[in-house]
């Protein structure tokens, strides 16, 4: 569904290196990640411009708004677009510590 998924609680200061995603079926979904300092607050994208995961799968790792989360700060997945009936989405989001 259209919406979002709050996410794991950063535990250390980390640095965003790449995201990769990819969806099960022959369809997309269209989303970012945020990083909130508390949930319920706004949140500050990560990416400069929302991913489309497809079967194919899709990867940046260049274009980041926001690539320096914060210790104590939530990930948050804001989903804004789909394309057909998808099953399963899987993100990965690959940091450097410190």
């Amino acid at each position: 569904a259209i919406g979002g998924i709050l996410g794991p609680r950063i535990s250390e200061l980390n640095t965003v290196t790449r995201i990769d995603s990819y969806v099960d079926v022959a369809t997309s979904i269209t989303f970012n990640i945020e990083e909130r300092a508390a949930i319920g607050s706004a949140g500050v994208d990560i990416l400069s411009s929302d991913q489309v995961a497809t079967i194919t799968g899709a990867s940046e790792s260049s274009s980041f708004n926001n690539s320096s989360l914060a210790n104590g700060n939530w990930l948050y997945l804001d989903i804004s677009g789909k394309d057909g009936t998808p099953t399963l989405l899987v993100v990965t989001l690959t940091c450097s510590v410190g």
